[in-house]
């Protein structure tokens, strides 16, 4: 685990310098809480424009979530709107169900 924080802490020094590292610190994050993925979104849309970082595996299946219109139903939707006012929010902040969690791509 001390190896797992251990590199996320390397991959914020070199996120700082060069914004393309964002992802790598989503795939840290997410091997760290043993997700499937990690998104990071802006504290401030003002800043730098509107962008997301996501993990490998979140980013690979970004297409197909988007192209299948589940980006308008999701109730994960509002994990965003948490991130923006807590700092921080996981699915299971918006989806105490897991059998329903389930039914949903990514």
């Amino acid at each position: 685990m001390n190896a797992d924080f251990r590199q996320l802490d390397h991959c914020l020094s070199l996120a700082a310098n060069d914004a393309q590292q964002w992802g790598n610190v989503c795939d840290a994050v997410a091997e760290i809480c043993q997700a499937t993925g990690a998104a990071l979104v802006p504290a401030n849309p003002a800043f730098r424009g509107n962008w997301m970082s996501c993990s490998a595996k979140l980013k690979e299946h970004l297409p197909e979530y988007i192209e299948g219109g589940w980006h308008l139903c999701d109730p994960r939707e509002k994990v965003v709107e948490l991130m923006l006012k807590y700092g921080h929010a996981t699915d299971d902040d918006v989806f105490p169900d897991r059998a329903a969690k389930a039914e949903l791509p990514i």
